[in-house]
């Protein structure tokens, strides 16, 4: 009986060292009107200070951070009004890891398709170059995406933008607008 126990314990510390996780949120968001606008979908790209989203990486699911673009009364046809967030400051690595996976869970609202988008992007260095997870320009329902990054990535230099923007095409004021709802519920990297 005693031989069977010390099997089990070895067992079981195998499988905690095989399942060891780290889990790091961001800690920081900020509006940041030089980097670049969503896809241009207007002519005049117009950016709009937008509120912080501090809902977007705090590690309850169920709350959203929301981002909101609509181009409001008194804008030209062909204005492209925009709101971005740039997502950042995941605290240093404890540990070393095997993989390591950035998740962003996020949905999409547009009012009307092809004259709204959203879109998320990353940078694995600090803004300087940034990489696609999605733009689109029709509703897209609750998902999260998983991009694997190097599991020696520099966790400092990591940043997520998320944009959303509508246009309006046509007289009068205020109609054929496009608006975009982008809400982002849990940004995290985890390491294994």
């Amino acid at each position: 009986m005693y031989r069977i126990f010390l099997v089990l314990i070895f067992v079981l510390c195998l499988a905690a060292v095989g399942l060891s996780l780290e889990l790091l949120r961001p800690t920081a968001d900020v509006n940041d009107p030089s980097q670049m606008a969503c896809r241009q979908i207007g002519d005049n790209l117009i950016n709009s200070p937008s509120a912080g989203m501090s809902l977007a990486y705090d590690a309850d699911e169920l709350t959203a951070g929301t981002q909101l673009a609509y181009p409001g009364a008194g804008t030209q046809i062909g204005d492209q009004v925009w709101k971005q967030r740039i997502i950042y400051g995941w605290p240093s690595s404890g540990g070393t890891f095997a993989t390591r996976q950035l998740k962003i869970k996020s949905s999409c609202s547009i009012t009307v398709a092809g004259r709204a988008t959203c879109l998320i992007d990353y940078s694995t260095n600090g803004g300087g170059f940034w990489q696609n997870v999605y733009d689109v320009a029709q509703n897209r329902d609750l998902t999260t995406d998983t991009i694997a990054i190097s599991s020696n990535q520099d966790l400092t230099a990591m940043k997520v933008r998320v944009c959303a923007a509508g246009a309006r095409y046509q007289a009068p004021i205020g109609s054929n607008a496009g608006a975009a709802t982008l809400r982002a519920y849990d940004i995290r990297i985890g390491s294994q």
